[in-house]
Parts: structure tokens; C-alpha cells; sequence
């Protein structure tokens, strides 16, 4: 399974919503329940600290989304 790539643009006082679905090897859809995920911002490879942290929901079925508040943009 390789990971998707996403190259998204968050401007500056907007809201960030991003929703997907995780398939596994055998192209159906993963059983996300019970995990939790965790994604941050940080202006380069190596930096300490984050510049912003989305909220992750994870749902069944393999779907989840990655939400930012138009205040943490």
C-alpha cells in the first residue's frame, strides 16, 4: 500500500476541511475505529514545535477528515 500525497494550500483565515478514505493492500476500504491520528504543521523537515495542528476525526469504513479552524490558519 503506498501513502497518498496531498499538496494542499491553507490561506491565512480560512477554515481547512479535508475528508478521505484509507483503503488497505486489498483496495477495500479500513476499519479506522478505535484509532486516533494526530497531524501538524511545521515550516520545515526537522523543526521543533508546530505552526498549526489540525483535528483528526476518524469515522468507520476507512473515512476520516482533517479539519482547521479558519482561527489556527
Amino acid at each position: 500500500m503506498s501513502a497518498a500525497v496531498y499538496d494542499i494550500e491553507i490561506w491565512q483565515g480560512d477554515t481547512f476541511v479535508l475528508n478521505a478514505t484509507a483503503y488497505g493492500d486489498d483496495e477495500l476500504p479500513l476499519e479506522l475505529l478505535g484509532y486516533t491520528g494526530f497531524a501538524g504543521i511545521k515550516d520545515r523537515y526537522g523543526a521543533s514545535g508546530y505552526l498549526g495542528v489540525f483535528e483528526v476525526a476518524i469515522y468507520g469504513s476507512g473515512q476520516f477528515s482533517m479539519y482547521m479552524h479558519h482561527t489556527g490558519t
